[in-house]
């Protein structure tokens, strides 16, 4: 029996065995049915009940919402500044000489070699916490004569294939998200950016660094921490306009309108008249006075 008909017979003996274990259980189930229900048409989500808050133009809302709101900014510092603070190493993973050097290497790519500095990394991940998600471009690079240098200063590599850049893509660039359609694994995204870094582009999942925050089946844009916020910020900012325009009306001087000879009866009186009832914060609040 030559090597290939060994080989075959081999795969078929496996085959048959593993057919024979799995019929050995009565509830083998190895294909799934069912799907995660997460609600996607065409690329755009439909899970939150609010229109302005799906798809890019949540993001707009929320990056308002961190900018404007004091109170909104300092619960983000209070949850972010203590990851950003904290002290980031690489610990070997073992006691060989081969694992300090893999540290070492990891060490370079991470902190020393990507044009994106390892802390603006970590700062730009944390955007999931009021966006949902946090979206990276990984881009590769072959690093040539730039050696790693282990403690003692004799070289362990001189030249490695690294991480070029983690780039940072803006959750309000991105329109829509490719899923497969039997298992619901992201595909791709399509960012759609503006202005002098405009981009069209698709963008492969192989590709890319997604973060998500509270995630449910396939809605990779998450569930932003400001999302129960919303309806409190939007009253506060409606009731904040109508109280400086109350504010403002109460600033307006009295007005006092001068009724030429005659006029006391006509028309234009009465209109007069009325428009001062309707300018002053209370309909006698105004003066009237003779030529």
């Amino acid at each position: 029996m030559g090597f290939l008909d060994k080989f075959f017979s081999k795969q078929n003996n496996e085959k048959g065995l593993e057919q024979t274990q799995n019929r050995e259980l009565p509830d083998f189930h190895s294909q799934a049915l069912g799907s995660p229900g997460t609600e996607i048409y065409a690329g755009y989500f439909e899970e939150d009940y609010l229109e302005s808050l799906r798809n890019s133009e949540r993001a707009d809302v929320f990056d308002k919402m961190r900018r404007s709101d004091p109170q909104i900014k300092m619960c983000l510092s209070a949850i972010k500044n203590p990851i950003k603070s904290a002290h980031v190493e690489i610990v070997p993973c073992g006691d060989t000489d081969q694992d300090r050097k893999d540290a070492k290497l990891i060490e370079q790519i991470l902190f020393r070699g990507m044009a994106t500095p390892f802390s603006r990394l970590v700062s730009e991940a944390l955007t999931m916490i009021e966006f949902g998600f946090s979206l990276f471009e990984i881009t590769h690079k072959n690093f040539i004569n730039q050696p790693i240098l282990d403690d003692d200063g004799s070289v362990i590599l001189n030249s490695y294939t690294g991480i070029k850049n983690i780039g940072f893509r803006s959750p309000k660039t991105i329109e829509t998200w490719q899923v497969d359609h039997a298992s619901g694994e992201l595909l791709s995204v399509f960012q759609q950016a503006y202005g002098d870094l405009d981009r069209q582009i698709e963008i492969p999942a192989k590709y890319l660094l997604l973060f998500t925050l509270d995630r449910e089946g396939a809605n990779y844009e998450g569930i932003s921490l400001l999302r129960p916020c919303y309806g409190n910020w939007f009253r506060k900012n409606n009731y904040c306009k109508l109280n400086a325009i109350g504010i403002e009306k109460f600033a307006v001087p009295t007005p006092i309108a001068t009724i030429p000879t005659g006029k006391q009866n006509s028309t234009q009186f009465n209109k007069l008249v009325d428009a001062l009832e309707k300018y002053t914060t209370h309909q006698s609040n105004y003066l009237i006075k003779p030529e």
